[in-house]
Order: C-alpha cells, then sequence, then structure tokens
C-alpha cells in the first residue's frame, strides 16, 4: 500500500506509530508535505521581509532541530479509481504539478488513488522517478485538482545561506502568493532548522516555515501550511496546504475538559483497555472519523471536540475525540 510522503510536521503533525500503519514520514518525503523540478531561486528583497514581518507580528523563534522527527502517519485508504466517480482524472493532475512544479515534464510518475481517513479528501499520489528512485512526490486533491502536498528530493543543502528567520519567511510567502494560497485564520509562523542527518558531513540543512489553522482562536487538527527551503540555493523544495473548510462551527464547548477525559476513560474501559495515564484533553476542530466504529468512507462535518490522549497499562497510545457539544464519542485511534 502507498502512503502519502509528506513532512507534515516537520512541522505537522507530529505523532506516534499509529495501528497497521507506519506514520506520517509522508510528512517527510512529501514534504519532505506537507511534511518541494526547481522554481527560480527567490530574491528576497527588504520589501518582502518587511511585509511579512507586519503581517505575522514579531519575528517567532528559530528553533534547530537536530534528531529526527516523530513520525506520524494518519490511516490511509486505497482507491481503485474505476470504482470512484472522480472529477479530476491522474493524467489532469500530473498536469496541474507540471503547472506548480515545471521540472517534472517529462518525468514519468506513478500514480495511486488514495483516501485521507483524518480529513476525508480522496487524493492522487503521484510519484515521479528517475531511474527507479522517487526525485518528486505529490498529492494532489481529486475533487479540486489543487496541488496540496509536494516534495522535490533533489536537494543538497551543506551551507545555510538563510540565517534569518524573516528571510525564510519571505520565501515561503513568496512561494505561497505564486500557488495562491491565502494566508488567513492561521497562527503566526513558527520556522525549523532540520538537519538530515542529523551528524556527519552529508547533512542537509532544510528550512522549514509552518502555519498552523486557526478557527476564532481554535486549532484545527491536522490542518497547516508548511513550505520547506533548501538554506543553500534558498529555493522552496517542498509544500504542504492542507488546510479544512471548518464551516460556522460553533467553539464554545458544553462539555468540560473533565467530563470528555471521563467519557473517554470509560469508552477505553468498555472498548477492553486498562487506562494507565490520562495525557492531555485538547480542544480542537476536526472532521470525526468514528475510528472505534471502522471509520466508514464518509466522514462526519467538521465540529469542535475533545482530543482526550491516553496511555493504557502496556504503554499504547490511544485517542479519544469526544463531541464538546454532545459528549459522543467521534473517533480518534490507536497507536501501536
Amino acid at each position: 500500500m502507498h502512503y502519502y510522503k509528506f513532512q507534515a510536521s516537520a512541522a505537522i503533525y507530529s505523532f506516534m506509530e499509529m495501528e497497521g500503519y507506519s506514520l506520517w514520514t509522508q510528512a517527510k518525503k512529501l514534504l519532505t508535505v506537507v511534511t518541494l523540478a526547481t522554481l527560480a531561486i527567490i530574491i528576497i528583497t527588504a520589501v518582502a521581509t518587511s511585509r511579512s514581518a507586519n503581517l505575522y507580528g514579531p519575528t517567532p523563534s528559530r528553533e534547530e532541530i537536530t534528531t529526527p522527527p516523530e513520525k506520524y502517519r494518519p490511516p490511509i485508504e486505497e482507491l481503485d479509481p474505476r470504482t470512484v466517480k472522480l472529477k479530476v482524472t491522474s493524467d489532469q493532475a500530473m498536469r496541474r504539478v507540471q503547472e506548480v512544479w515545471p521540472s517534472v515534464a517529462g518525468v514519468s510518475a506513478d500514480a495511486t488513488l488514495i483516501r485521507d481517513v483524518l480529513s476525508g479528501r480522496v487524493l492522487w499520489l503521484l510519484e515521479y522517478k528517475a531511474d527507479g528512485a522517487v526525485i518528486v512526490s505529490a498529492l494532489v486533491d481529486a475533487e479540486r485538482g489543487k496541488v496540496v502536498s509536494l516534495a522535490d528530493f533533489r536537494r543538497s543543502a551543506r551551507i545555510d545561506n538563510i540565517k534569518n528567520t524573516d528571510k525564510a519567511i519571505a520565501i515561503a510567502v513568496n512561494l505561497l502568493e505564486k500557488l495562491g494560497v491565502e494566508i488567513s485564520q492561521v497562527s503566526n509562523p513558527t520556522v525549523a532548522i532540520r538537519r538530515i542527518p542529523n551528524i556527519g558531513p552529508s547533512q542537509e540543512i532544510i528550512y522549514e516555515v509552518q502555519w498552523q489553522q486557526v478557527y476564532k482562536g481554535i486549532q484545527v487538527m491536522g490542518s497547516v501550511i508548511l513550505v520547506e527551503i533548501d538554506a543553500e540555493t534558498l529555493s522552496p523544495v517542498g509544500f504542504s496546504v492542507l488546510l479544512l473548510d471548518v464551516g460556522n462551527v460553533d467553539v464554545n464547548p458544553s462539555i468540560s475538559k473533565e467530563q470528555a477525559v471521563n467519557i473517554a476513560k470509560n469508552f477505553v474501559r468498555f472498548a477492553g483497555y486498562e487506562v494507565g495515564e490520562v495525557i492531555d484533553a485538547l480542544l480542537l476542530i476536526g472532521r470525526p472519523n468514528y475510528y472505534w466504529k471502522g471509520s466508514p468512507t464518509e466522514l462526519g462535518d467538521p465540529v469542535l471536540m475533545w482530543n482526550v490522549l491516553l496511555k493504557d497499562r502496556a504503554g499504547r497510545r490511544i485517542d479519544v475525540w469526544v463531541d464538546a457539544k454532545t459528549g459522543s464519542v467521534a473517533g480518534g485511534t490507536l497507536y501501536r
């Protein structure tokens, strides 16, 4: 089975290994999505730098990452294109990728139709290969035809020519403008430097600029904008635009955090697991995935939910999503 190849969290979702799957490094290959053949090197002007600082407030702190991130990959379902009604064919998806990443022109690609269980999106996973190796990986929304994530693995940054958070943000904003991505209802950007591997002379220096989708002060689960930048060439080498249409979700919970934790603990016990530790409960907006009912193909509309993070006596991570309005269990997942 194929999986996403984007690093939604170098930045984006960095969690743990999930039941039956291995987790989002998908995010490392698609963005390393979400965690980008080459666009022209983007020249950063004083105007662009000033604009990014004005739009996003004070310069965020720069995090230097010297250890590999935890890999998280939400479960995906491989679909048969012959049995799914599609608005965007694989050929159309490939043409769209070529529009935003011209250097893939003439490169052969494997196309796999998949569905992301957490967001409900149906996507084309396109893997462009040269000499049998994947050089570019992309996800294209099979409904709207938009490239939501792309990673170009033809990079080898050895020198850090960025060395400035505002400069990295300006490069990322420039790319997003070219892609027609509006940066609204998001957090201030965070900038991280990733060195791959973290030891030895062959390490690759990548800057990662990420925005988290926020709606009326509430974080939207798994919804981020992420741009990866080659520190030596100043050229973007990956991006991921995974945003959820949250509609008019009421962000005032009827169920308290304590009530949600009790509901989750009782649910886990009923499911046959012994609760060992309550890690936290986070108020989020997300789409119910009905994981505990078998994850049907059709996901629910976005709702306000408590993501209750637990561990059982064996140390396995269990997430239970409790609808913050009704108290019903809307989904979650079990990690191995």
